[in-house]
């Protein structure tokens, strides 16, 4: 019977391990791998090239961008504010976004990148500098969570796994010494 509960333990913890969690369904581009020339503020009517870091996508792959603001800006000369763009061989991608002329110190323009293959998503945050404008601008995705490596998580729970077992066994011992 303890045999059968220890399997049946052993089993339970293995497959609490072995499937991975619904956050890691898609990686993201940590906010350290994108940048843009000027920083995270544009004149109205300026260029911006937003830069993503080698390594943020797989090398050659397809990542679909898209721009969202008011008034809308356009991605290189295409006039669009969705484009396709082919990752560079180490993973890099860089692109150019219009801010159009008419934008006005309001006008925040949200970036989003995603890779079609690898699912990693980078966003950034560009905001028009004017009179009164403020520059505090968050790049990238929001924090929302720890600074504790996946690492610490994993090597914690598989100790208060183990503990869990060794209260067992050490119960099951001490019946059968206290029958003996």
């Amino acid at each position: 019977m303890a045999k059968r509960i220890l399997v049946i333990a052993a089993i339970a913890i293995a497959a609490i391990f072995a499937v991975p969690t619904a956050a890691m369904a898609a990686g993201y581009v940590p906010p350290g791998n994108v940048s843009s020339s000027g920083g995270p503020t544009a004149a109205p009517g300026a260029t911006v090239t937003v830069t993503f870091a080698a390594g943020s996508y797989n090398s050659g792959e397809a990542v679909t961008v898209s721009v969202t603001g008011d008034p809308a800006p356009t991605l290189g000369v295409i006039g669009t504010a969705t484009s396709t763009y082919t990752a560079t061989s180490t993973g890099g991608l860089s692109f150019k976004v219009i801010i159009p002329a008419s934008a006005t110190s309001s006008s925040v323009y949200s970036v989003v990148a995603t890779g079609q293959t690898s699912g990693n998503v980078g966003t950034y945050r560009i905001t028009v500098a004017g009179t009164g404008a403020s520059t505090a601008v968050s790049k990238g995705l929001a924090f929302t969570g720890g600074t504790i490596s996946m690492l610490v998580v994993w090597s914690a729970a598989g100790l208060l796994a183990l503990g869990a077992a060794l209260l067992i066994v050490m119960r099951i011992v001490r019946r059968q010494r206290a029958q003996a």
